[in-house]
């Protein structure tokens, strides 16, 4: 479990979301003291500004940053069979 966990590398189990937030111009910051309702109400909608999946950035500011080729296919092959 340490050669995968405790540093954001890539090849490493680290997995995160960073949003952004700007409290002066948004209403709905207003839970920016307590972050399970700023997450839950303030960001709801809200593209990541980035996502970070196994140590790779995965996407930035709402977009795809390193799309796997595959994916469409099995997206298609689970929406079948559901």
């Amino acid at each position: 479990l340490e050669a995968r966990v405790g540093t954001l590398a890539v090849g490493r189990d680290a997995d995160l979301c960073a949003f952004r937030l700007d409290p002066a111009g948004d209403a709905r910051a207003a839970h920016a003291g307590d972050p399970e309702a700023l997450l839950l109400f303030a960001l709801a909608g809200r593209p990541a500004a980035l996502t970070v999946v196994q140590g790779r950035v995965r996407a930035r500011d709402g977009r795809v940053a390193d799309l796997d080729p595959a994916l469409p296919g099995r997206v298609a092959a689970v929406g079948e069979r559901l």
